[in-house]
């Protein structure tokens, strides 16, 4: 779930978290999973079936993204007042990466929205599916004179890509009402922050419709 917090104390202070609560559906899935390769372990060892082993290494490959889902975490904090944006990835509360930035140099507050229609040329026959990727990213120039010379610089500050259009449209409606919020809340500040809705549909790496 993304939370967007207003500081209580300072005003002119925004925080963005992005936890494990958006990736419930992921969560149940894999724990679907794990329960079967567990209760299926237990019954190959009582019978002392060779098998055990393989559904014990299954169980240990489906815990590693289960883990990851809470102990991976993504802050954005904004201060107006100190015309500064960090973005924060921790791994169990512990920062290991930092990106930051000045606001006065943010024009676009942007939601990518992504669909790639892939063929799957492995398989036998011919199957279609579509990847969606979504992301949620700060456009700016650093120097205002040459905002319109140039193609602005980008900052992803995060994305998901999936194969359920059901886990991406949640992501989308999360990022856009975040996007939102966030535009009418710096325009009522009188700071000139747009937020840009971008789309893409692609089939086979060929583009063809963008808006």
């Amino acid at each position: 779930m993304v939370i967007l917090e207003f500081g209580s104390q300072n005003p002119y202070h925004v925080k963005i978290n992005r936890n494990w609560h958006d990736q419930v559906e992921k969560i149940i899935t894999l724990g679907i999973f794990f329960l079967v390769f567990l209760c299926l372990f237990i019954v190959s060892s009582i019978n002392q079936n060779i098998t055990r082993n393989y559904f014990l290494l299954l169980i240990l490959i489906i815990m590693i993204p289960m883990l990851s889902f809470f102990l991976f975490s993504i802050s954005i904090e904004m201060d107006l007042e100190m015309d500064m944006w960090i973005l924060s990835k921790t791994f169990m509360k512990i920062p290991f990466k930092k990106t930051q930035g000045k606001l006065s140099e943010i024009a676009f507050i942007v939601t990518q929205d992504i669909t790639h229609e892939e063929s799957d040329s492995k398989a036998k026959l011919t199957l279609n599916r579509t990847k969606y990727w979504s992301s949620f990213e700060f456009w700016g120039y650093s120097d205002a004179s040459l905002e319109y010379s140039k193609d602005p610089e980008k900052w992803v500050l995060y994305s998901q890509t999936t194969f359920n259009y059901r886990d991406h449209n949640k992501q989308m409606e999360e990022n856009v009402r975040i996007a939102k919020i966030l535009e009418e809340f710096f325009q009522g500040l009188e700071i000139p922050l747009q937020y840009l809705p971008k789309r893409e549909v692609k089939s086979k790496g060929t583009l063809i419709s963008e808006n």
